[in-house]
């Protein structure tokens, strides 16, 4: 016994949706097969960073920046959640994540600089943070002399 129209016309569209599915997470960026690590991040301040920016380790990319959100209102603290893809790039327990600029157009990234400790950072873990100055905050810097002996 052959299997009925309804059944066959049912199974192609949970296929369809599931391939859908699967097809915009793709596109987000997100590899539902994958096996990668999340972190975060606090951060006083994160001009020119996006979610999709990517993350990197010697200046290649390991996986890329998920969330930002408010971590305390209050005191603008903000929580950014980030993915490493690969599980054999070991993460030390005492790795700072860093935002830098990736060019002069103001686009940002994080920056992983591994520590020298022993012990292994687990899955969802709080990374130490630091932020470079921005290209603003280093002319800002190179001026403020001149502007106080021009006063």
């Amino acid at each position: 016994m052959g299997l009925s129209k309804e059944f066959k016309i049912g199974a192609v569209i949970i296929a369809a949706i599931a391939a859908l599915f699967i097809g915009i997470q793709y596109l987000k960026g997100n590899d539902l097969l994958s096996n990668s690590r999340t972190f975060y991040g606090i951060y006083s301040r994160t001009a020119g960073l996006a979610v999709g920016n990517p993350v990197t380790l010697s200046d290649h990319q390991i996986g890329q920046i998920k969330r930002i959100d408010f971590f305390d209102p209050r005191e603008g603290t903000l929580l950014v959640e980030f993915n490493i893809t690969d599980k054999s790039i070991p993460v030390p327990s005492d790795t700072k994540a860093r935002i830098q600029s990736t060019d002069l157009l103001g686009s940002m990234s994080i920056a992983l600089y591994p520590g020298l400790s022993e012990v292994e950072a687990s899955n969802r873990d709080t990374l130490a943070t630091t932020i470079e100055k921005g290209l603003v905050d280093e002319v800002n810097q190179q001026i403020a002399p001149l502007k106080l002996k021009a006063q």
